[in-house]
């Protein structure tokens, strides 16, 4: 929802502040899509679905986080490497992230669902 005079986004669930997304209802793809859909708004103020409102930076983050696991993902998989083998070099690649809240949690089923998504394309 965007408030366009004041220049605010409400992105709900696409869009979270510095913590790691469940996406067992969504897809990387969708979420990518959405979050750079954010960002091209410009918006002055940003409200997520979860974690503290503010300006462009969390988004920006967020889109990166996610442009990094699915290009390693990717390139992992092409490689014939299998999702266990994958999650040493994400905790390295994505190592900026891990004080984000469910980093550790969430990573492992993020790498199981990029692959699915990978396959299904």
């Amino acid at each position: 929802i965007e408030i366009v005079e004041d220049k605010i986004l409400f992105t709900g669930d696409n869009v979270l502040s510095r913590q790691s997304m469940n996406l067992r209802d969504g897809t990387f793809k969708g979420v990518i899509k959405a979050t750079q859909r954010a960002l091209d708004l410009n918006a002055k103020l940003y409200v997520p679905g979860h974690g503290k409102t503010g300006d462009s930076s969390f988004v920006a983050e967020q889109k990166a986080y996610f442009d990094i696991l699915m290009a390693e993902v990717r390139r992992m998989y092409d490689e014939g490497k299998s999702d266990f083998e994958m999650k040493p070099v994400l905790l390295d690649k994505l190592k900026a992230y891990r004080n984000w809240a469910e980093f550790e949690t969430n990573l492992g089923p993020q790498i199981s669902l990029a692959i699915l998504e990978i396959e299904q394309e």
